[in-house]
């Protein structure tokens, strides 16, 4: 007898779950917005308005682009936070508003690992330094791909001590 009510209770818990989840509109409903933190014009707005193109085509609902470009990302970050938690608001966060800008700035309005979840890797991009007019760097300090992060550490730091005592 309890198994049969066990049963008739599971079943119409599960009959009750497909019922809510078919009165659920098709996401999209409205359209999306995708907050820049880069200048239009720039790489990054390019991956913004490719990527926008890209989820309009497959959602068959408008992707909007809104720029916000300044304080290398926290401008548009904290405007993608402030607004509504429902999914139509995307943000395209970059090595800046996730890693570096918590060091750089004394007061930010969010903090990226708790205020943002991760939805996808869009781009891998390589960095380097360069500088116009500056003294030229000692040999020693050529960092390339393949030079282990322990020793592209050392010569960052060796460069930057040379560059302290003769700066550019």
């Amino acid at each position: 007898m309890i198994k049969t009510l066990t049963r008739l209770v599971a079943a119409a818990c599960c009959a009750s779950a497909a019922l809510l989840a078919h009165a659920q509109p098709a996401y999209p409903s409205k359209p999306v917005t995708l907050v820049c933190p880069f200048a239009p014009g720039g790489f990054g707005d390019r991956a913004c308005r490719v990527i926008a193109l890209g989820l309009s085509d497959r959602w068959n609902s408008p992707v909007i682009v809104d720029n916000r470009p300044g304080a290398a990302g926290n401008i548009a970050a904290a405007y993608a936070i402030r607004r509504p938690a429902d999914g139509y608001t995307l943000f395209l966060a970059n090595t800046a508003t996730d890693a570096i800008n918590s060091s750089i700035y004394q007061k930010m309005e969010f903090d990226p690992a708790k205020d943002f979840e991760p939805v996808i890797l869009v781009a891998k991009s390589a960095n380097g330094l360069s500088s116009p007019a500056c003294p030229p760097a000692p040999a020693h300090t050529a960092i390339s791909p393949s030079t282990p992060a322990s020793a592209a550490l050392r010569a960052w730091r060796m460069l930057m001590t040379s560059w302290k005592t003769s700066p550019p």
